[in-house]
């Protein structure tokens, strides 16, 4: 992914808050020369104490994803297990009337992060289960109410031979975060206004995350 150096993200937390944030990532991989690509929910795998804190760097961690086992995709896997995981943030264009300047070029302002890594696709009821579990459980962290797996537990061990689970070691982590950080401030606080109160996509949470990334940019 082409990464200039002015869109670098400040932090590694800050690449780990998105992957968890944006957790229905795209898997690609290559199989015989034919790319192919899957919509699958992919956590960090959490440990003793939990899932990971953002803090803690996404490279060298081991990710948990899985899919429908109709799926095909997870056969390639075990024969070329090399793949690469794209994380999408938020995303929107920017108009050049946003600027209220000329000469100007529209342009797309977004948040992504790849992660490239060695698939290990598990064969092993138990070992599923347990990504399911680790699955639900960061995708119901905040909601009110949480849903609980236990009295469902049941339903799912009968179900569970339709769902392929794998794991992920991370090699590479590579991410873009374009939100106008090459424009003077004034222009980038328009922007920010612009997206806060346009209602279109997930530009309201794009220009919380532009703002956030221009605080941090601050001298403290």
């Amino acid at each position: 992914m082409w990464t200039p150096p002015e869109f670098c993200p400040d932090s590694p937390a800050r690449i780990a808050r998105l992957i968890r944030e944006n957790p229905f990532a795209v898997m690609t991989s290559m199989d015989d020369g034919v790319p192919l690509a899957t919509h699958v929910p992919v956590i960090r795998r959490p440990g003793p104490d939990g899932p990971p804190a953002d803090e803690v760097p996404v490279d060298g961690s081991i990710l948990y994803g899985h899919m429908a086992r109709a799926n095909l995709h997870w056969h390639s896997l075990i024969r070329s297990p090399s793949a690469l995981v794209v994380f999408s943030g938020p995303n929107g264009y920017v108009s050049p009337t946003t600027y209220g300047v000329t000469p100007a070029a529209p342009t797309w302002n977004y948040a992504a992060v790849h992660v490239t890594g060695r698939v290990r696709v598990i064969d092993d009821a138990a070992a599923t289960l347990e990504v399911i579990r680790a699955t639900v459980a960061a995708l119901e962290r905040g909601r009110e109410p949480e849903w609980d797996l236990g009295p469902s537990l049941g339903y799912a061990r009968r179900i569970l031979s339709g769902v392929v689970a794998f794991e992920i070691d991370v090699l590479e982590v590579r991410a873009t975060f374009k939100l106008s950080q090459d424009k003077p401030a004034e222009l980038r606080q328009r922007v920010i206004a612009e997206f806060a109160a346009s209602g279109r996509g997930s530009e309201a949470e794009l220009a919380a995350l532009m703002a956030d990334v221009a605080a941090a940019s601050l001298p403290h």
